[in-house]
């Protein structure tokens, strides 16, 4: 007979739990189907009976292991502090106690910050006395706290900028660097001159900072997978071989050869990126991808 494990249903109690507030204070609630992303869930915010097409994920923890007395919380991974950093909407996590149905929220977005990653720390904590979640917290407090998150992800359409800045260390650079590569409004010319910053110095930087670079290949949307084909065309257009540094951030992923091919079988890649695609798939599989061509060239021999 199948079975079902009591963690399936504890795990569906936090985002029920979620969608009730969403319900009761008239915002919208989008369950995510594909977990283990870092993203259980979105909250699209309604003003006055309008969406406003502004969205907040939220990643959801479920059960009485996350809570001791009044304290709730988490441990993560660097690969999920570093996809909630880089995220382009507001990030925030939500503990549920399912036997007291008690809920905290926690700020993701504002808590993954250099400090966090140089001292190797993914608790996240929350006291119910001070970030109770609830229909009131999330109205009065949540919402308008990742309102200004916005400003933050897409300041004015401007990318995060390249220039060095003194008071900045190393591994402050390096995050910013990544921030560039994948940021929303970053131009292609922009994440081209950073994926040759990163690629340059990975040889050199601690596990920390190439697991961080992992960790955003990993987790790209296929806007920024698309971005980095862009930014490789650009490069090529100076000089082939510069391609070879947004081949290396990707080798840095896992299955980025794969996304690749399955974004040209399925016609996502526009027609000016077609080949520069083909070739990073090439390049990473050290294989001929003649499969993946618009006009495969002809096997010899062939009629």
């Amino acid at each position: 007979m199948t079975t079902v494990a009591d963690t399936d249903h504890t795990g569906e109690l936090g985002v029920l739990a979620l969608r009730k507030m969403c319900a009761k204070t008239k915002q919208i609630c989008r369950e995510v189907l594909f977990r283990d992303v870092g993203v259980d869930a979105f909250i699209e915010l309604v003003d006055g009976g309008v969406a406003q097409g502004l969205l907040v994920g939220v990643q959801v923890k479920s059960g009485t292991s996350f809570v001791h007395g009044d304290i709730f919380g988490f441990t993560s991974d660097i690969n999920h502090a570093w996809y909630w950093s880089l995220c382009a909407f507001p990030m925030i996590g939500l503990v549920h106690d399912p036997a007291t149905e008690r809920s905290v929220w926690i700020d993701l977005t504002g808590s993954c910050t250099p400090d966090r990653f140089e001292k190797d720390n993914y608790r996240f904590e929350a006291d119910y006395a001070l970030q109770p979640l609830d229909e009131g917290t999330l109205i009065n407090t949540v919402i308008p706290l990742v309102r200004k998150y916005f400003g933050r992800t897409i300041p004015d359409g401007k990318a995060p900028s390249l220039e060095p800045r003194p008071e900045e260390s190393a591994y402050e650079t390096w995050f910013r660097l990544i921030g560039v590569l994948v940021g929303p409004a970053t131009s292609v010319v922009d994440a081209a001159d950073a994926a040759q910053r990163l690629s340059r110095h990975m040889p050199a930087v601690n596990a920390d900072q190439k697991a961080a670079v992992a960790a955003v290949v990993d987790h790209l949307s296929d806007f920024q997978l698309l971005k980095l084909v862009s930014a490789a065309d650009h490069l090529i257009g100076h000089d082939s071989s510069f391609s070879e540094h947004v081949v290396d951030l990707l080798a840095y992923g896992e299955g980025s050869s794969e996304r690749l091919a399955g974004l040209l079988r399925n016609g996502a890649v526009p027609d000016e990126l077609h080949e520069t695609a083909v070739q990073l798939v090439e390049s990473l599989t050290q294989e001929e991808r003649n499969d993946l061509r618009k006009d495969p060239t002809p096997l010899e021999g062939a009629p």
